[in-house]
């Protein structure tokens, strides 16, 4: 079935903190997630940080994984790298590198309930963030993250509300221009989970089946394997995946970190889903077409995916055939 992604969504404004006072704190740590995708998807909340705050000195502090896709952004004066696996040496260091940093507010876009220990151990003051399963007590605000809406946008929206926004910002990118490419449809083949990766031979299909107006290329992530039937186009960084999806008049995705920086570029995506639910990891805004087998088993975030062959059964039950009407739809429209 087709859907499309929902660009505006309703505010839940908390109730069990009204009218917070945050003074003018000086110095202030937004704690973020790892993945790309997810920070992308986090930029909109740094943005509302910055304006709520801005004569503060902000650190984020990011997955070292993630951490170049705040590069250029001016939500941001200062951006920390944080090693995917630390350990308990490496927690305590990192404890100690923001305790010594002073700072007066820790906003934490994460349910993470390591990240809020963190903060509280570093005696920052005043916490604020999404809530997951422990330490409730610990935050001087929070919001809850739920398992019913979009994995988020909505709790960073409500997380947002504290501070006296309306809505979440759109997620944004410092654009790095690149030589421009006559490209009308890019094809992404990445996937952080080999399960949620549609098969290459769907990719290599769909190019055939597409128009031949349309000049069709693969965006290539280092490390990624590239088609055989199209041109590749490599790209080093997402802010010059951005700037050639931007011109693009479509992009095809996994539920991935493509779909997401397509989203944040202002392109359109197509988006194929199997074991994960679109409800939970859209791209922003609306105009995209997310795509997912009624014939799903598989759930990567509840019953986990039992398939015994990579990648999940259901990421081949979307056919190029599906997609290549979805691509026709979003050129047309």
């Amino acid at each position: 079935m087709a859907q499309e992604a929902v660009g505006s969504r309703p505010i839940f404004r908390p109730i069990f903190f009204p009218m917070l006072d945050f003074g003018n704190p000086r110095r202030v740590i937004a704690i973020c997630r790892e993945h790309i995708g997810d920070i992308v998807n986090s930029t909109g909340a740094l943005r509302a940080i910055r304006t709520r705050f801005p004569d503060a000195h902000i650190v984020a502090e990011v997955g070292e994984r993630a951490a170049s896709v705040l590069n250029g952004l001016d939500s941001v004066d200062e951006i920390w790298s944080r090693p995917t696996h630390q350990g308990l040496l490496g927690k305590g260091s990192a404890i100690r590198r923001m305790a010594r940093g002073n700072f007066d507010l820790a906003i934490i876009l994460d349910d993470s309930n390591t990240h809020i220990r963190a903060a509280k151990l570093a005696g920052i003051p005043l916490r604020v963030g999404i809530y997951k399963s422990k330490h409730r007590d610990w935050y001087t605000a929070c919001v809850d993250h739920r398992m019913d809406e979009h994995d988020l946008f909505d709790p960073l929206e409500r997380l947002v509300a504290l501070f006296g926004d309306k809505s979440l910002p759109p997620p944004e990118l410092a654009i790095e221009p690149t030589e421009s490419r006559d490209i009308d449809v890019f094809l992404c083949v990445g996937a952080s989970d080999p399960r949620k990766a549609w098969p290459l031979e769907n990719f290599e299909r769909l190019a055939t089946l597409l128009p031949s107006d349309l000049r069709v290329g693969q965006l290539l992530a280092p490390g990624e394997p590239s088609l055989t039937s199209v041109e590749s186009v490599a790209t080093e960084s997402v802010q010059s995946s951005a700037f050639l999806m931007a011109s693009a008049k479509a992009v095809v995705a996994n539920d991935s970190a493509a779909a997401h920086i397509a989203a944040a570029s202002g392109a359109k995506a197509v988006v194929i889903y199997g074991p994960t639910d679109p409800v939970r990891f859209a791209p922003w805004g609306s105009g995209h077409v997310l795509l997912r087998s009624s014939e799903v088993a598989c759930d990567l975030m509840t019953t986990g995916c039992r398939c015994a062959d990579l990648p999940c059964e259901s990421m081949r039950t979307v056919t190029p055939e599906q997609v290549g009407q979805a691509i026709r739809q979003l050129v047309s429209s």
